[in-house]
């Protein structure tokens, strides 16, 4: 964009593109985290009191990283892939506001979305222990 390779005409495609590409790795690094995560929660030793009353404790502890993680890469995709676009349309210079803005969005807004999904997910667990 900053280097003039895509004119207004082309955005829409390059966002396209961008969430394309956002899902197959929001997927895949989804996919692996919540493999790692609930294989972690069932094998802790910790957790063998909890298996016993919720022995689907392993796969919702799985389900929200997934979701979790999967949310938090769209929302980071999509706004990754708008915020030089906007900027453009405003009149800056996207190199200097994407990466700042991108990087403080990202961790708040994805960081929020990990945390109100696990806490929407386990408080409505909870109450089968």
């Amino acid at each position: 964009l900053g280097t003039g390779h895509i004119d207004s005409s082309h955005y829409v495609s390059n966002i396209k593109k961008e969430i394309k590409s956002g899902l197959l790795a929001a997927t895949v690094a989804a996919t692996v985290m919540s493999l790692i995560g609930g294989t972690w929660s069932y094998l802790d030793k910790d957790n063998r009191d909890i298996i016993k009353t919720d022995p689907e404790h392993p796969f919702v502890f799985g389900g929200v990283l997934f979701m979790g993680t999967w949310i938090s890469m769209m929302i980071s995709t999509v706004f990754g892939a708008g915020t030089p676009i906007l900027a453009q349309l405003l009149k800056l210079d996207p190199a200097k506001i994407a990466g700042p803005l991108e990087t403080a969005f990202q961790d708040v807004v994805g960081q929020s979305f990990l945390l109100g999904v696990s806490y929407a997910i386990f408080h409505a667990t909870e109450d089968r222990i």
